[in-house]
């Protein structure tokens, strides 16, 4: 057995996580043919929205198990959440509107509009139950999103229990009435769903997290290391168990003619610490087994690596000396005077994790705010802004009009949340309601815990809106692949949502007492729909699809175009990162009618100001 086998030990679960990009899913592919080989029944499950395990396997993959063609012991599954959504909602929302009926003033019509709106967003919330029903028998290897997203699966067990525990107040009032009325203790039968909601959050703690092995993937690059420090923080504040950290592909640039970067130093008191030094992409059976082959002891001991360790160049003042030795750029018309021409307000870089999303919208925006104003944002959970911006104050606090927003979603939804319970409170009190009802404000202040999953991301982008009329170009730094899609569904629910707890306001004779809160959902609402109109208008927003030059990343790329040409958002170009040769790639990727632009490989990927206006200095477009 490899060391990262022996370092997962018997655990049932390994989570595979790290930043995307650094090679999870071949790890965990490789990881579950191993186990396979060695004769162990083992089920290899991809739970991020933009799957590539059917690419890393080379063999057709999808949301039927099927056995794989490496080895018999080894099934292979792209979980389809929105597929796993449909057939649990049939199932839970008789209980759940019979609860709502029962233990609300909600009538028929408006207990249907919660009920129905759980669809979008709900990839985390369908993953732990599929994850608990496959707690039984084989052992389970998780291909998992992104930090951000892995993040907000790891804690959506809790999700579950916040949502019963939301019922449960609804089903006591219920409960209190008919008792009332009967002579006699009742309980609601709808109750048993509850239980069945606080058993999946129950199991999810004991018997997948608590039981499982976390195998970390990074690799030796600025950005990605400081992201792996802070998900190693996140892993040991949840006490989840890490087995092994990972370093992929230290000689990646090497093999294009680039200066390796520099061997990150770890801390010694962590766990297995491997590298995998190759020099391809692996795929097929025999790519992975060559991958399990490949892997060594870290050239240092331990395995956590530390940021100040990394390859990077340092920070540089806007008007200091440029860095970043820079590929030659070859031929070409310059890309910058391309993106000075684009009139739209929201500029807009999307693609798989690991293309270089983030160091590319930094790029445009650096070269954008020499013309212009320009708002730098991102959406990403696990946003790296700070990190090309080496930790700069404000992260641009040298650069004239160029202001930066890390959207944190989570704090937005929790101010909304508490002032959401403020009003309700002060609503009832207005309406003389005494410290009786107590049951009836926990109903109330219950209803936010029925919001659709991933409205929070909403919630913060909304933001994005007011930005929008202030004249500035807006440049976006989205979520990988998956992530990006759900949230272009979202504005439909969001705005359905909204609508549904503006009713139950009404519904409350809470209009008035609650102006503030009703206010707020009312501006929320113009906002998600202004949103909506913008990323759909293609004279004001444009989409820059980055990718590499590699086939697996080439191969969501095109899924990506698709999907947002069948949401009728179009690319406006493709962005191929990290190009070796100059002016051409080892398979020319395209998109059909989209211009490419090609960004040159670097020694060491630009941080700071200077450097990032220099590296979008060397993007050529072709005609």
């Amino acid at each position: 057995m490899s060391a990262l086998a022996d370092a997962a030990g018997a655990a049932p679960f390994v989570f595979v996580v790290g930043k995307g990009g650094v090679g999870k899913t071949t790890a965990a592919a490789a990881l579950a043919l191993e186990f396979a080989d060695a004769g162990t029944d083992v089920h290899l499950i991809s739970t991020d929205p933009a799957h590539s395990l059917s690419d890393v396997l080379a063999e057709p993959a999808g949301a039927a198990p099927v056995p794989s063609r490496c080895n018999r012991h080894l099934t292979v599954e792209e979980f389809d959440a929105p597929a796993r959504a449909t057939r649990w909602l049939d199932h839970a929302t008789g209980s759940v509107a019979g609860i709502l009926e029962a233990g609300t003033y909600l009538d028929a019509e408006d207990v249907a509009g919660f009920t129905r709106l759980a669809l979008p967003g709900v990839d985390e919330m369908m993953a732990v139950l599929r994850l608990v029903d496959l707690a039984e028998g084989r052992r389970v290897v998780v291909d998992t999103a992104p930090t951000g997203h892995t993040l907000r699966l790891l804690d959506a067990g809790d999700t579950y229990a916040t949502v019963a525990s939301a019922l449960r107040a609804m089903a006591d009032k219920a409960a209190v009435v008919a008792s009332s009325m009967a002579g006699r203790e009742l309980r609601l039968l709808e109750e048993r769903f509850i239980d069945e909601l606080e058993a999946y959050a129950t199991s999810f703690r004991d018997r997948v997290l608590d039981a499982a092995a976390f195998v970390v993937v990074t690799r030796a690059d600025a950005m990605v290391v400081a992201e792996t420090v802070r998900l190693l923080e996140l892993l040991d504040r949840r006490h989840l168990r890490v087995a092994a950290v990972v370093r992929t592909g230290p000689e990646s640039n090497a093999r294009n003619g680039a200066a390796a970067p520099a061997r990150n130093s770890v801390r010694p008191d962590a766990p297995c610490a491997l590298e995998v030094p190759i020099l391809a992409e692996p795929t097929g059976c025999d790519g992975l087994r060559s991958w399990r082959d490949a892997l060594r002891p870290a050239a240092t001991a331990g395995a956590r690596p530390t940021v100040a360790a990394a390859s990077s160049p340092s920070a540089s003042a806007v008007d200091g000396p440029a860095t970043g030795g820079l590929a030659a750029s070859g031929g070409g018309a310059g890309a910058v005077p391309w993106f000075l021409s684009q009139p739209a307000t929201l500029l807009v870089f999307a693609g798989k994790g690991g293309v270089g999303k983030t160091t590319c919208a930094a790029a445009a925006a650096m070269a954008l705010a020499g013309d212009r104003p320009v708002l730098l944002c991102s959406t990403d959970p696990a946003g790296s802004l700070d990190d090309v911006f080496a930790g700069a104050e404000g992260g641009v606090r040298n650069v004239p009009r160029l202001r930066m927003l890390q959207v944190d979603a989570r704090r937005k939804l929790d101010g909304l949340k508490e002032e959401f319970r403020e009003d309700v409170l002060d609503a009832l009190d207005t309406m003389g309601l005494s410290s009786s009802a107590a049951l009836d404000r926990r109903v109330v202040e219950s209803l936010w815990d029925l919001a659709p999953p991933g409205i929070d991301e909403f919630a913060a982008l909304a933001a994005l809106v007011d930005a929008a009329g202030t004249g500035e170009t807006i440049v976006l730094d989205t979520a990988p692949t998956g992530h990006f899609l759900r949230l272009l569904a979202m504005p439909d629910l969001a705005l359905d949502w909204t609508r549904q707890l503006m009713r139950v306001i009404v519904k409350y004779h809470a209009a008035g007492a609650a102006a503030g809160m009703a206010e707020s959902l009312l501006r929320t609402a113009r906002e998600l729909k202004a949103f909506q109109e913008l990323v759909h208008d293609p004279a004001r927003t444009a989409v820059v699809a980055v990718t590499l030059d590699e086939p697996v990343v080439q191969a969501e790329t095109a899924r990506l175009h698709a999907a947002l040409r069948d949401a009728g958002v179009p690319v406006a170009a493709l962005l191929v990162n990290r190009t070796a040769v100059p002016g051409a790639g080892d398979t020319d990727p395209r998109l059909p009618d989209v211009p490419v632009i090609r960004a040159p490989l670097q020694a060491t990927p630009p941080v700071g100001a200077a450097a990032l206006r220099e590296f979008a200095g060397t993007w050529k477009i072709e005609a």
